[in-house]
């Protein structure tokens, strides 16, 4: 195992979490931050987004994206509402960063802002472009010319896959306005079901998931970087029964596999059930 220092607070004092699938993961002596060790190249982490992330499941990705087009809709009005509720001042310029196939996007543009997505997959960056209009480019580095641009900075699901968390928000800081809200939902590996479960929490799949932040780590974060925390607590969504027993169903063995596996692909596959087990967390922060 290789440990090095801590991707939050860079405190240099890794402890031996758990290992899953060939791959390790440690956390923060100090601020409890989980983190994949070591952790992969840019290059690495990107190859993962292929095709079959959004179509079967693999490397801890959906059953099928884009047939779950309106739970995806249901949980983006749902985080607008949240961010409506915290942002001061204008509602213009948005960027959602792991746009996908753009649906978060889509509902951004129908409640007033215009969206800009960035999104490392080519197969998802099209579906957004060729279904919707949405604009989308394939990395944060194809920001940097547009300094104080936006008024909103969206990542929901995605700062945890991200390989340098820092980078990512220092972007953030320096293409939002004075004032701006930048908005993550991520997972929370202090919560009382990550803890009770361990490595079987169904967050930890390597090697799309590269973070596990508690709240002192995301806080952390977010301070570094120069964001101000407003809001953050646990929230929910809405997720399929297709999408979900298929995640049991790879967790599982024999004759219950079999049956997740049945369940995920049968016509209750597309039912929409709500997550509420208090380990989702959105944080609301505004930028310096």
């Amino acid at each position: 195992m290789t440990n090095g220092a801590c991707p939050v607070c860079k405190t240099n004092d890794p402890r031996p979490l758990f290992s899953k699938n060939g791959y390790d993961y440690v956390c923060c002596g100090f601020c409890g931050h989980g983190y994949m060790s070591p952790l992969p190249s840019e290059e690495q982490a990107a190859a993962v987004y292929e095709q079959s992330y959004f179509e079967d499941g693999g490397t801890g990705g959906y059953q099928d994206y884009v047939a779950d087009e309106q739970i995806h809709r249901d949980n983006a009005r749902a985080r607008l509402r949240l961010l409506d509720e915290h942002h001061q001042g204008p509602k213009e310029r948005l960027i959602d960063v792991g746009c996908a196939a753009g649906f978060y996007s889509d509902e951004a543009r129908k409640a007033g802002w215009a969206p800009l997505g960035v999104e490392v997959s080519d197969y998802a960056r099209a579906i957004a472009a060729s279904r919707f209009g949405i604009e989308a480019v394939s990395s944060l580095s194809e920001l940097d010319a547009r300094e104080e641009s936006f008024d909103a900075f969206c990542l929901f699901q995605v700062l945890e896959h991200m390989v340098d968390v820092h980078e990512v928000l220092d972007i953030a800081h320096r293409v939002t306005r004075p004032g701006a809200s930048l908005i993550i939902e991520t997972w929370d590996r202090g919560s009382a079901v990550a803890k009770a479960m361990g490595a079987a929490w169904q967050q930890v799949t390597p090697p799309s998931v590269l973070h596990l932040f508690n709240r002192k780590s995301l806080t952390l974060t977010l301070e570094r970087s120069g964001f101000t925390v407003k809001f953050m607590g646990a929230t929910s969504k809405r997720v399929s029964v297709g999408f979900a027993t298929a995640l049991l169903a790879g967790k599982s063995r024999g004759l219950i596999r079999t049956a997740f596996d049945r369940l995920s692909t049968s016509p209750l596959g597309g039912v929409a059930v709500p997550y509420r087990l208090g380990d989702l967390i959105t944080a609301v922060a505004v930028r310096g």
